[in-house]
């Protein structure tokens, strides 16, 4: 059974579900500020003929900027080339980099061996809490805008199939009801952030987080974002992120949206024995003075 918990109308009464949603997410997110630095050497990404993603971790915990499986240019017109390679490059690149300084500033890391940034966002709790912040921050940005590329594709569009379809359908009435109801939370999102569709437990659920906050740390699972700072769009859509929503739908790639929902109860079982716990770093992260 799939219910709805979303925050578009502020000034709507919640229900219990909802307002439980809300209270378990606010308990876990925090707003930050990500500064915009030197621009970044550009260059060409090495396309891929398999779908998805190829991460490429380093020793020690650092992550890496992964290649994207399509050229710059394929989601034109919808998503501009240049638009492209300087979110790929730049912005994405920066909150790897920023990412790894925070982890290399903490002096015993609680977990043995490499996790994923999913891992680590799903445990942000274990990580101390000078740190936590830092890997909360720069972490969802590697975490989001790794998601973000994989559900873009120039064959996308249109509309889900199976048991995807028929999840949104029993929770959102219909396929164009979730359209625009993600479409309405989007645009109405107040500044940077993302808009999300999520499997929560047994639940698809619609809402927005500010910045770079991931539904992660939540421990929900995101199978659709849609990036709402104003560089994912502004220079193909100037001020226009209504546009920008609408030009979206084009490009979204359900079969992988498809896959992560299939995946995401399986997901779920798994964060929290994906990586092995240092427990004697643990108990001195989390021990209270």
């Amino acid at each position: 059974m799939f219910g709805e918990a979303t925050n578009d109308h502020a000034d709507e009464p919640k229900t219990i579900i909802e307002t439980a949603f809300s209270g378990a997410r606010d308990a876990r997110h925090r707003s930050f500020s990500v500064y915009d630095g030197e621009n970044m050497d550009r260059q060409s990404p090495q396309v891929r003929a398999s779908s998805g993603l190829q991460s490429r971790k380093e020793p020690m915990s650092t992550y890496s900027l992964p290649d994207l499986s399509y050229g710059y240019n394929t989601l034109e017109p919808f998503i501009d080339a240049r638009t492209m390679e300087l979110h790929h490059i730049q912005h994405h690149r920066r909150y790897i980099d920023q990412l790894n300084a925070a982890l290399g500033t903490i002096g015993s890391l609680p977990w043995v061996g490499e996790p994923s940034i999913e891992d680590v966002l799903w445990n942000i709790g274990k990580i101390s809490e000078d740190s936590r912040n830092a890997v909360r921050n720069y972490g969802g940005g590697h975490a989001n805008h790794s998601l973000y590329w994989t559900i873009l594709s120039k064959d996308g569009g249109g509309k889900p199939s199976g048991r995807l379809a028929a999840a949104i359908t029993e929770e959102f009435g219909s396929f164009s009801a979730f359209r625009e109801r993600f479409s309405r939370v989007a645009n109405a999102h107040l500044g940077s952030g993302w808009a999300w569709l999520v499997r929560a437990r047994d639940r698809l659920v619609v809402y927005s987080l500010p910045n770079e906050d991931s539904p992660l740390t939540a421990e929900e699972v995101p199978i659709l974002g849609l990036d709402l700072w104003e560089h994912a769009y502004y220079l193909r859509y100037p001020a226009s992120r209504a546009d920008y929503v609408e030009a979206f739908w084009n490009v979204v790639n359900w079969a992988e949206v498809s896959r992560r929902f299939e995946e995401a109860k399986r997901h779920r079982a798994g964060h929290g024995t994906a990586f092995t716990l240092d427990t004697a770093t643990l108990d001195t992260a989390t021990s209270t003075p």
